[in-house]
């Protein structure tokens, strides 16, 4: 693959999904009609498919995701080219748990934000002093 885009962004970004169907086709040196036969689709769907056509693909990143596994499958290119690749054990726990923190220390300065606001509203301001009361 040419194109330095990570894959979650193939499953989410229609034009770079085709792209990647296209490549995969390529991979396996299929040609449309080939393709379309194994993977039970008609020529003009696969070519809605490597254009990019939205809709085309499928509405939410699962059926893009189940697509894809089907198409690896079909034409034996990396998994990665997809991003098929399961999370590690505990790996989304450890995410949820960083984000959780995250939030709490965020939430946490917005209220030390707004408490130095407030105070800094309930402070009298210090008065100006009139230059014509120095004695030079």
């Amino acid at each position: 693959m040419s194109r330095n885009v990570h894959p979650v962004t193939a499953l989410k970004d229609a034009q770079e999904f085709g792209r990647r169907v296209a490549a995969a086709r390529s991979y396996a040196g299929m040609k449309r009609p080939a393709f379309a036969k194994v993977m039970g689709r008609s020529v003009p769907t696969i070519t809605r498919w490597e254009d990019g056509a939205k809709g085309s693909i499928g509405a939410s990143i699962e059926q893009r995701r189940q697509l894809a596994q089907r198409i690896v499958e079909v034409t034996g290119c990396p998994p990665e080219w997809f991003d098929l690749s399961e999370p590690e054990p505990g790996e989304v726990d450890r995410l949820r748990d960083e984000m959780d923190e995250m939030k709490t220390e965020l939430l946490e300065e917005i209220e030390r934000v707004r408490a130095a606001q407030a105070s800094a509203q309930r402070s009298p301001k210090p008065a100006e002093e009139d230059p014509r009361s120095h004695d030079n």
